[in-house]
């Protein structure tokens, strides 16, 4: 399931970014970068991925905004949006919830907390609509 796995990060600290996409790149899952608000939305209108990891503290529009965004359209239905963020409050993690995103974490965040969260969290997300293909483009069923 892996290698069919299209991530969007969208994150303002370049490095990090680099480093999480060498990550998930590592990982067999194909990574782009946008590293403001605007581009992510600019990203989006080019392709709808699999998982967008969000963080909050953005130029241009924050994250919260990037999430409204994207739950205010359809397309986007079959995305999982992982927010991994510095911002730790409840009310943060609460207004994440609210916005639509899956999983709200908290930077830095352990390689095999993340690999679990991409990987089984985008597995149980998809399993919630039974009728949509699954990441890898065949129906739920298919054993990814």
């Amino acid at each position: 399931m892996a290698e069919s796995i299209r991530v969007l990060i969208v994150e303002d600290c370049k490095d990090t970014a680099e480093s999480t996409a060498m990550v998930l790149a590592a990982w067999g899952m194909h990574a782009s970068i946008a590293n403001d608000g605007p581009a992510a939305l600019a990203a989006l209108d080019e392709s709808v991925p699999d998982i967008v990891l969000l963080d909050i503290g953005l130029a241009g529009m924050d994250g919260f905004e990037v999430a409204e965004t994207m739950r205010s359209s359809p397309r986007f239905d079959r995305t999982m949006i992982v927010v991994m963020s510095g911002y730790a409050g409840g009310e943060d993690q609460r207004r994440s919830m609210l916005m639509g995103c899956q999983h709200h974490v908290v930077k830095p965040v352990g390689l095999d907390r993340l690999h679990l969260i991409l990987l089984d969290g985008l597995k149980e997300f998809r399993s919630n609509d039974p009728a949509q293909p699954c990441a890898a483009g065949e129906r739920s069923g298919c054993g990814c």
